[in-house]
């Protein structure tokens, strides 16, 4: 079976996070990985996402991407 990875992206999703995550881990092909990248989220979504500890990479950003570049 091929590997394939899933990725989810979030800004301030908290009401969300948990269910897109579920979904991913619920996939019957067991080949594959979960990336959560957080944008800088300031709702208690990074909080949420940490409590999956090393079970799905968690990559956090320190500034949100869409802020204007100086």
């Amino acid at each position: 079976m091929a590997f394939f990875s899933v990725i989810i992206t979030s800004h301030n999703q908290a009401d969300f996070i948990r269910n897109a995550v579920a979904s991913a881990a619920a996939q019957s092909h067991s080949n594959r990985e979960i990336i959560v990248v957080d944008d800088a989220s300031s709702d208690g979504s990074q909080q949420i996402l940490e409590e999956y500890g090393d079970g799905n990479p968690l990559t956090k950003l320190g500034k949100n991407g869409s802020e204007p570049r100086s």
